[in-house]
C-alpha cells in the first residue's frame, strides 16, 4: 500500500469513528429525551389527575349550594304568602276597628250597653 492509500483509509476510518460517535451521541441526547419526556408525562398526569379531582370537590360544593339556594327561594316564597296573608289579615281586622269605632261614636245611646247593642247591630 502507499502512503496515501493508509492515509486515507486512515481518514475514512477516523470519518466512521466520528459519525459513530455523532450518532451515539445524538440516540444517547435522544434516548435522554424521552426520559424526560416520560418524566414530565408522568408528572402532567399526576397534576391533571389532582386538578380534576378539585375540579369534582368544586362541582359538588356548588351542587350543595345550588340545591340551599333552592331551598332557600322555597322558604321566602312560603314567607311571601305567610307575610301576605298576615297583611290581608291586619288590613281586615284595621276595617273592622274602624267600623267599630265610627259605630261607636255615632251611637246616640245613653250607655256603655245601648252603644254595643247600636254599633254590633250595624256590623252584621
Amino acid at each position: 500500500m502507499s502512503i496515501l492509500s493508509t492515509v486515507g483509509a486512515a481518514a475514512v476510518s477516523g470519518v466512521w469513528k466520528a459519525g459513530a460517535i455523532a450518532a451515539l451521541v445524538v440516540a444517547a441526547g435522544a434516548g435522554s429525551g424521552w426520559a424526560l419526556a416520560a418524566h414530565d408525562l408522568r408528572g402532567a398526569r399526576a397534576d391533571l389527575t389532582k386538578v380534576r379531582a378539585e375540579n369534582d370537590e368544586m362541582k359538588s360544593a356548588i351542587h350543595e349550594q345550588n340545591i340551599a339556594v333552592a331551598g332557600l327561594a322555597a322558604a321566602t316564597a312560603d314567607a311571601v304568602k305567610r307575610r301576605d296573608a298576615a297583611a290581608t289579615a291586619a288590613a281586615g281586622a284595621i276595617a273592622r276597628s274602624a267600623a267599630r269605632a265610627s259605630a261607636v261614636s255615632a251611637s246616640a245611646a245613653p250607655d256603655c250597653a245601648g252603644v254595643l247593642n247600636e254599633a254590633w247591630g250595624r256590623w252584621k
